[in-house]
């Protein structure tokens, strides 16, 4: 089981297997330079996170996101599907996709996309709207991409 080894209170730290790995650093007392990958932090400002996020997503995901981007008031997931001319039961492989990799930049997708199960009398459906992040750094992510996306197209079976 790994140990983590905090070079000071609630900073960063380093992840070693055995106790003899963390007696070892801990004797070596906190480095002037820490050149140890830190966990659950990138150092990265929020918009370069968003930005590296941005470039990290495959081609469906980002045209995904910029069909939420169109509806900033929010689009059920009926009118995406024949936007985007995919069927819904794609949408969880395409957002469980992109919300790992903004786990990576520790962005929480629903600051990206607010996806929710609304109920409308007996009628259910998926409400899609773009997260606060989204609308935020809307100009800086699809910089000069901010035209009408392509239609998705999908991969695999």
């Amino acid at each position: 089981m790994p140990v983590k080894v905090f070079f000071k209170e609630d900073g960063p730290f380093a992840l070693v297997n055995t106790l003899e790995e963390a007696a070892a650093l801990m004797k070596m007392g906190t480095p002037k330079t820490i050149d140890l990958e830190v966990a659950a932090k990138t150092g990265l400002t929020e918009s370069e996170a968003i930005k590296t996020f941005w470039k990290e997503i495959n081609h469906n995901a980002k045209n995904f996101v910029r069909y939420v981007l169109l509806h900033p008031d929010g689009v059920k997931g009926e009118k995406l599907t024949e936007q985007l001319n995919i069927p819904a039961e794609k949408f969880g492989g395409i957002m469980g996709g992109a919300s790992k990799i903004a786990g990576k930049f520790d962005i929480s997708w629903s600051q990206l996309v607010v996806s929710e199960l609304k109920t409308d009398g007996t009628l259910r459906y998926r409400w899609l709207q773009p997260g606060s992040l989204l609308l935020k750094y809307k100009q800086e992510v699809l910089g000069a991409d901010a035209r009408t996306p392509a239609k998705v197209t999908t991969m695999g079976a």
